[in-house]
Order: C-alpha cells, then sequence, then structure tokens
C-alpha cells in the first residue's frame, strides 16, 4: 500500500495577509484540460476557431493546456466557448497569487543551541522560542530537540516554488541542488529540456521558461533558510535541516505576485527533476482545479507537497487558504493501491 503525506502546514513560518486581495487573474491566458478519450487534436480544431495559441502542453497532468487568447476576447467568452463544445473537463482564468509575508521578528534576547547570530539574537522563534519578545516559551517546532537526533538531509531534493533563491548565499550556496545534465554558462540546453541552462532550477513567468531563478524579491531565499540554511556555521540563519539540496523555481515576480499557469509548470519541473518535496509559501486568488489537479500528479509520483496554511488566526475551513486548503481536501482521499 502506497502513503502519502500532503502536509498543510508550511516549512517556511509564514504570515498571511490579512486584508483579503481581490480575485485577480490574467486577461489573455487561460488553463484548458480536455475530457479523457478528446485527443489535442480535436481541441485543437477549438483553438483555431478561437484563434487561440497553445503554450505549454503537460502531459504529466493530462494534457493540461495553457494556452494565450487573441487580442479582443475575453476569458469569460473564451471559457463559455469551451464549455459548449463539450471537448474540455475544464477551462478556467489564470488565477494571480503572491507571497504570504514573512515576520522578521527583530527584537530578541541572545540565546541560542548554535553559534548561527539570527538564533542567537532570537530571531528565528520559530525554531526556538524561549518566550522572547512576548512569545510563549515553547511555541515552536523544537529544532534544538530535533537536531540533537541529527540535521542532516542527505541528498533530499526540495523544491522551493517562490521567487527564486539567492544562490550564491553563504547559508545556502552548499546546499543547492545542481542540474547534473546541464553544462554551466555555455548557452546550450545540454539535457535537452528546452531550458538552457537550468543549473540551480529554473524561471517561469508569463508562461516563459527561462534557465536563471534568481530572488529578485527576498521571499524565496528567506523560505530556502528556513529549510535548508548550513547550521553552526557562525553566520546567518540556521534551516530545519543543515545538509540538503535546494531546487530554486522562480514563478512570482519581482513584486511578489504570480499566476497559477507558472505555479504549474514550477511543480511540472519539479516532479520532472526529482524533488521529492515541494515547498510553497504562497496563496490567494480562487480555487484551480488546474493547481489541483497539478498536486494529485505529486501525490500520484509519491512527493510530498508543501503549502503555507498562513498565521492570521482565521479558520482555514470558514475561510480557506489556497492551495492548502486543496491539499486538506487530498488528504482525505483514500490513496490508491
Amino acid at each position: 500500500m502506497k502513503r502519502f503525506l500532503l502536509a498543510a502546514v508550511s516549512l517556511a513560518f509564514c504570515v498571511a495577509i490579512s486584508a483579503k486581495q481581490p480575485e485577480k487573474f490574467r486577461d489573455d491566458t487561460l488553463l484548458v484540460k480536455p475530457k479523457k478519450g478528446v485527443a489535442l487534436a480535436q481541441l485543437e480544431r477549438e483553438h483555431r476557431r478561437l484563434g487561440v495559441r497553445v503554450q505549454h502542453t503537460l502531459k504529466g497532468i493530462g494534457n493540461l493546456q495553457i494556452v494565450k487568447l487573441p487580442p479582443g476576447l475575453s476569458v469569460e467568452k473564451a471559457i463559455e466557448h469551451y464549455q459548449k463544445s463539450g471537448k474540455v473537463e475544464y477551462a478556467e482564468p489564470d488565477y494571480m497569487v503572491w507571497a504570504l509575508n514573512v515576520d522578521t521578528n527583530e527584537n530578541c534576547q541572545a540565546v541560542s543551541p548554535t553559534n548561527d547570530p539570527y538564533l542567537q539574537d532570537g530571531t528565528l522563534w520559530g525554531l526556538h522560542n524561549y518566550g522572547q519578545s512576548g512569545g510563549t516559551c515553547g511555541a515552536d517546532i523544537d529544532a534544538p530537540e530535533a537536531w540533537a537526533t541529527r540535521t542532516d538531509a542527505g541528498n533530499m531534493i526540495v523544491a522551493v516554488i517562490d521567487t527564486g533563491i539567492r544562490y550564491t548565499h553563504e547559508d545556502l550556496a552548499a546546499n543547492m541542488w545542481t542540474n547534473s545534465g546541464e553544462i554551466p554558462g555555455n548557452g546550450i540546453d545540454d539535457d535537452g529540456n528546452g531550458i538552457v541552462d537550468d543549473v540551480y532550477g529554473a524561471k517561469f513567468i508569463s508562461g516563459v521558461v527561462t534557465g536563471d531563478p534568481w530572488d529578485d524579491y527576498f521571499h524565496g531565499t528567506h523560505v530556502a533558510g528556513t529549510i535548508l540554511g548550513r547550521g553552526n556555521n557562525g553566520v546567518g540563519v540556521a534551516g530545519v535541516a543543515w545538509i540538503g539540496k535546494l531546487m530554486a523555481l522562480k514563478f512570482l515576480g519581482a513584486n511578489g505576485s504570480g499566476y497559477i499557469s507558472d505555479a504549474v509548470l514550477a511543480v511540472d519541473y519539479a516532479r520532472q527533476k526529482g524533488a521529492k518535496v515541494m515547498n510553497n509559501s504562497w496563496g490567494g486568488g480562487a480555487f484551480s482545479q488546474a493547481m489541483l489537479d497539478a498536486i494529485i500528479a505529486t501525490r500520484d509520483a509519491n512527493m510530498i507537497f508543501v503549502a503555507a496554511a498562513g498565521n492570521d488566526s482565521s479558520d482555514n475551513d470558514v475561510a480557506p487558504k489556497l492551495p492548502a486548503s486543496s491539499i486538506n481536501s487530498i488528504s482525505r482521499m483514500n490513496p490508491n493501491p
């Protein structure tokens, strides 16, 4: 019997944006999934009728397609056409999502089980909370207790699907995953996956995929440090694990926001490249069946999909946080034997 773990609590300690943002979506993009038994050639005829261009086809997610609409065709009209065609399981907008903001909590006392400065000054209260800044002693993940047993995650690959990672960072550089099929800096797609020089991961913005997932916002780097920052090295932070492999997948832009279609592409890349854990410290927007299908594909590949549940004291069953609440619904399914 296969066992699947679908976690709804982020490895990063995130605080959800308290004011609900409006549900926005791209006005030129749809996610379209054909019904089972409908050939892509049949769906292509519907695309041609609308003047729609297919940007990506994800075979691992039931031939889910990311399509671009021509000028003058609204998202609503395009969805109506696909639904009436009877050939699609769904056609949905490309909803905007955003990084869930982090609490840096910088005014702390120096108590630390390691020599990392941000543990010494008490900033990383989520790892070790001794009551600093009025916090509750012991309200943490018991990181020091875990470190007493193990600090090394070995060759476990964790994909950070976020704003990218500053892969030269002193606490992260030694833990970066590298694509063995690529020769760095030669300007060639050595592994034949359609992406040039995707050495540390890849960047997915507006459906355009490139090989440099450099973080231009800070959030993904912060998250990566919480997951796999080198510990007890006298600099910066300590992660939940101190040794492992970080795959950088950037789909959130320099303003911290992005779209579901790019998130789906990043998830599919992580699946193909062998990540075992995917951290998603972002959320918002409306329910996306395409995102749910991508998550189910990771479950079927025996991967762990982690999403930020938020930390704003709201009940996620009453006010869902997506994609975390989607994971909750999947975890209630009986896994296939």
